[in-house]
């Protein structure tokens, strides 16, 4: 996979990376990186997470249990702004992850 990656449950040299935004394989380099202090008031840690990702055009805004921790406008038109969905989680990495309640909507 590659393209843009929001980030949920994963800490990085001790810091909290979640509701940041990723662009994976291409740039290879965080493109927004969430406020550390909100995410760690607002994520729920062994618990249930809301994640929303509205991508509409050449924006991008990731929010985190309702709160907004991104956004993004791409201005690299050469940037792909067509591709796959996909949920991951990184290899060698102890850690479970779990889904529910997925839904994907076209915008207007």
């Amino acid at each position: 996979m590659y393209g843009f990656q929001a980030d949920i449950g994963s800490y990085k040299k001790g810091n909290l990376i979640s509701g940041s935004l990723y662009d994976e394989s291409r740039r290879k380099k965080f493109l927004v990186q969430s406020d550390p202090k909100l995410v760690k008031e607002i994520e729920k840690l062994e618990d249930w997470n809301t994640y929303k990702i509205v991508a509409n055009g050449n924006s991008i805004e990731l929010y985190l249990n309702g709160k907004k921790t991104c956004d993004y406008t791409e201005t690299d038109k050469s940037i792909e702004s067509t591709g796959f969905i996909g949920l991951q989680i990184h290899g060698n990495c102890k850690a479970e992850v779990y889904y529910r309640n997925i839904k994907v909507k076209e915008l207007p």
